[in-house]
């Protein structure tokens, strides 16, 4: 009797734990998905379908990365079924090579997050090459030139109309289907950008635009310091670093910074160089800001100034 009893508690237990153990399993197939070339305008469609392998009812939720997608997936999978997950993007604003992701929720503990890419290259009626935007490093006392050209699926000449957008320090002179940008050396040191909207006449009325990143001196990437944030009782240092670049090599003589800060200056390459700030002692509350200013052998850049934040609670 005895034994009896003992076998249907292990059975029971055994019923328990594999009770327990049960959870929903979530496989995907694909999560990199490429329609390919499609036309400006129209709709893509794909599909991913999702299995649950688990012995659970599989809960799902999905959220898109843009507003161009729309996504919808049922909520819930039974236990070894699948249902798919349907994503229509707009294209109607889209041009060149795009992704766009979505990202899939359920309640797998071991992937509750998985992260969905979409892939299409659309083609525009009127597209401007180069499509990808355009980054010029800029040497200091010169001038820089790019050249972008206007192309149209019509068998008609593209006519330009005169390009906007434009900063001072920039210059555009259309000569047929081309647009010559001309960057002066009056450009700002650092990094700056801007957007040049390229009016097109004919074949069909419209416009593209041409995005340009300009690199000049020594650029400081972060542009400034974020420490971080911290509880006054965090006994840890705040610290955080910049990478200064430039195109040509260059050196970093000195330093002034306020005496809470203690700045370390490490040369990475040449043309790179490293500035490591930590905060060496406790902040009252609030947000902290400073600048850390660096000399440098740099042409017209012989000062740089890197600001500094930090927020104690």
């Amino acid at each position: 009797m005895i034994t009896v009893k003992k076998h249907i508690t292990n059975l029971a237990l055994l019923l328990a734990a594999s009770i327990c153990s049960a959870t929903p399993v979530i496989l995907v197939a694909p999560t990199n998905s490429d329609a390919g070339n499609i036309n400006q305008g129209e709709p893509v469609n794909f599909s991913v379908e999702v299995y649950n392998k688990g012995d659970q009812t599989l809960k799902l939720s999905a959220t898109s990365g843009c507003n161009c997608g729309k996504v919808d997936v049922e909520p819930l999978v039974p236990p070894k079924e699948m249902v798919l997950l349907k994503y229509l993007v707009q294209t109607n604003d889209m041009q060149g090579k795009t992704t766009r992701s979505v990202q899939l929720h359920s309640n797998d503990p071991k992937h509750p997050n998985i992260n969905l890419i979409f892939r299409m290259n659309v083609k525009a009626p009127i597209w401007l090459e180069p499509t990808e935007p355009t980054l010029i490093n800029l040497t200091a006392g010169a001038i820089a030139k790019r050249t972008f050209m206007v192309k149209s699926s019509s068998q008609a000449p593209v006519v330009l109309g005169e390009p906007s957008g434009l900063p001072q320090y920039c210059t555009a002179r259309v000569q047929g289907n081309r647009v010559i940008l001309t960057v002066t050396p009056y450009a700002p040191y650092g990094r700056s950008g801007f957007t040049a909207n390229i009016p097109v006449i004919k074949p069909t009325e419209g416009s593209v635009n041409a995005v340009v990143a300009i690199n000049k001196g020594i650029v400081s990437e972060p542009a400034s310091l974020y420490l971080g944030s911290s509880s006054t009782a965090t006994v840890k240092p705040m610290k955080s670093r910049v990478v200064l670049n430039a195109i040509s090599p260059f050196t970093v003589s000195a330093v002034t910074a306020p005496r809470e800060l203690a700045v370390v200056v490490k040369k990475i390459r040449p043309n790179s160089w490293a500035v490591e700030v930590t905060m060496t002692k406790p902040l009252a509350k609030g947000i902290y800001r400073n600048t850390v200013v660096l000399k440098t052998n740099q042409p017209g850049q012989s000062s740089l100034r890197i600001p500094v934040v930090a927020i104690r609670y």
